[in-house]
């Protein structure tokens, strides 16, 4: 399985992937926090494979954008509230 992290800014949002079996980065993207943004992460988190579970910080600034994101074909994630 692979687990992709979202930090989410008012900006901008920033993805890291890694594998959940071996703690190993797959990868790493930046968008900006808009649609075409969304879209563009979405596209990217595809393209590494079928089985892949999103953990999104939820900061409150950004929670709708993610929200959204989640909503469009994204069938397992959490809100993870930082510490």
């Amino acid at each position: 399985m692979i687990v992709i992290g979202i930090d989410p800014h008012m900006k901008t949002h920033t993805a890291v992937a890694l594998d959940s079996a071996t703690g190993r980065g797959i990868g790493e993207r930046t968008v900006k926090c808009t649609e075409s943004g969304h879209d563009e992460l979405l596209s990217w988190a595809r393209a590494l494979g079928p089985d892949r579970y999103f953990a999104i910080e939820d900061c409150g600034m950004s929670r709708a954008g993610s929200s959204d994101t989640c909503s469009h074909g994204v069938s397992a994630w959490c809100e993870c509230r930082p510490r």
